[in-house]
């Protein structure tokens, strides 16, 4: 394939994501959460604080994780309900109201989440996260995977 055929690829597909997101903001951004506020309320809070707790639970108990790899898993469960939920539900008109309600409720909400600052694991964190070693060997693989993908597209 043609370099300037690649590099159009590989800047187009860069810019699904944001736009694809941008989208869908000026989508809800238009709406009033007209949702039932008792359902959302309970969503949010499955999502922002209950989900997180039994990642918490499995990561450091059954799976016995610990450090990076298990803060990783619990911030990760802590993070907002993502904007898919609202996607597929538009897409088969079901619960649209409600997704999109629970989406911007917990994304505002999530900047404020405890669960995100308060991780048992901080001190571990601290100590073995972010090393020169993790960053090195994180480079080295996105270089790879990067390589990979560009002999996929011009094979």
């Amino acid at each position: 394939m043609p370099t300037a055929a690649v590099t159009f690829f590989d800047m187009l597909s860069g810019a699904f994501g944001p736009c694809a997101l941008f989208a869908a903001g000026l989508f809800m951004g238009s709406r009033r959460v007209q949702a039932d506020p008792v359902e959302v309320s309970w969503v949010v809070l499955v999502k922002l604080a209950i989900q997180p707790l039994i990642t918490w639970w499995l990561a450091y108990h059954v799976f016995g994780l610990s450090g990076l790899w298990a803060a990783a898993a619990v911030i990760h469960a802590a993070l907002h309900t993502g904007v898919p939920v609202f996607v597929v539900a538009q897409r088969y008109g079901t619960y649209v109201q409600r997704s999109s309600a629970a989406v911007v409720v917990s994304t505002a909400l999530s900047v404020f989440n405890p669960v995100c600052t308060v991780d048992t694991s901080r001190r571990k964190v601290a100590q073995s996260a972010v090393t020169p070693d993790c960053l090195a060997v994180s480079r080295q693989y996105l270089a790879r995977l990067h390589k990979s993908d560009t002999r996929r597209l011009t094979a």
